[in-house]
C-alpha cells in the first residue's frame, strides 16, 4: 500500500479510480488461485544414472490445484507397482524396465511418460563373439557395456595389438571386427574394459579355410601350366613336322630338276 500512495502524492491522482483498479486486480488474482485443474507436467525424478545392483528412489512430480493427492507407479508392460509419491527400486540391473507414474487430484489425473534408468555396468562379452574362415580370417568380438567400452585384440603373446578393421557402436554394444590373410594367429585374445571393470576372451581363428583356398589355388596353377606346356609342344610339334615335309619336297625338286638338266646334256 505504501508504494500504492506514493503513486497518488505524486501524480495527484484521485484516490477512488486507483483503489478500484487495485482491488480489481486482486480480485483477479484471486480468481487464478482458486482455478481448478487436473495435474500436468507430470514426470518422473531420479539420479541421472546408478550402478548395477543398487537402490535407487524415484518420485513423481506435477503441477495441478488442488495438489495430487494420490500417485500410482506403472512398470513398461502396463502392471501396477506402487502407490505412493515415491517408489524405490531394489537391486537394478541393464534389464529393468522402463517405469512411469500417475498423479491424480480431485479434478482428474494425468500420466508421465516411461523413463528408462541409465544403469551403468561393466564389460560383458556376448557369447556370439568368434571367428571364422572362409578366404578371409574375420573375429568379431562382440560387448555390451555402460559407459562403452574401449576394446583391443591381441595374438597369443599379446604384446602386440591389431588394428581393427571396423568398431561399430549400436547402444550399449561395441562390435570390434578384424580380418586378415596368410600368417593370422590360430588364437586371438579380445579384451574390453571401462570405468567400471574389465572381461576378457580367447577366440580360436581356424585356418582350414585359408589352406584350403592355397591348395585349391595351386592345383589350378598346376593344370594351368601343365595345359600351356601340352599346347606349346603340340604346337610346335607340329610345325616340326610342317618343315620337315617342305624340306622333304623343296629337296625331291631339287634332285628332279637335277636329272632334267641331266637329260638335256644327254
Amino acid at each position: 500500500m505504501k508504494a500504492l500512495y506514493w503513486h497518488l502524492w505524486f501524480y495527484e491522482e484521485p484516490l477512488t479510480p486507483l483503489i478500484g483498479t487495485f482491488e480489481l486486480n486482486v480480485c483477479h488474482f484471486i480468481n487464478i488461485l482458486s482455478q481448478s485443474d487436473p495435474p500436468y507436467n507430470v514426470n518422473v525424478l531420479t539420479k541421472s544414472s546408478v550402478k548395477e545392483n543398487d537402490s535407487v528412489e524415484l518420485t513423481c512430480s506435477s503441477n495441478s490445484n488442488p495438489p495430487a493427492n494420490s500417485y500410482q507407479w506403472f512398470s513398461s508392460n502396463g502392471k501396477r507397482l506402487a502407490e505412493n509419491p515415491t517408489y524405490k527400486l531394489e537391486k537394478v540391473s541393464r534389464h529393468t524396465e522402463a517405469i512411469s507414474c500417475t498423479a491424480i487430484n480431485t479434478e482428474g489425473k494425468n500420466c508421465s511418460g516411461p523413463q528408462k534408468l541409465n544403469i551403468l555396468y561393466p564389460p560383458e562379452i556376448k557369447s556370439e563373439s568368434s571367428c571364422q574362415s572362409k578366404i578371409l580370417t574375420a573375429c568379431v568380438c562382440i560387448v555390451d557395456s555402460n559407459p562403452p567400452s574401449e576394446v583391443k585384440c591381441f595374438g597369443p603373446d599379446s604384446s602386440k595389438a591389431f588394428s581393427s578393421t571396423s568398431i561399430k557402436q549400436n547402444e550399449s554394444l561395441t562390435i570390434f571386427t578384424l580380418q586378415g590373410w596368410l600368417g593370422f594367429p590360430e588364437t586371438i585374445q579380445c579384451f574390453a574394459n571401462n570405468s567400471l571393470g574389465s572381461s576378457s576372451i580367447t577366440l580360436e581363428a581356424p585356418q582350414n579355410g585359408i589352406i584350403i583356398y592355397i591348395a585349391v589355388a595351386s592345383a589350378v596353377v598346376v593344370v594351368l601350366a601343365c595345359i600351356l606346356v601340352y599346347v606349346v609342344a603340340r604346337r610346335c610339334g607340329k610345325r616340326a613336322a610342317q618343315l620337315h615335309v617342305i624340306k622333304n619336297e623343296q629337296n625331291e625338286m631339287k634332285i628332279t630338276q637335277n636329272k632334267s638338266d641331266l637329260e638335256k646334256i644327254m
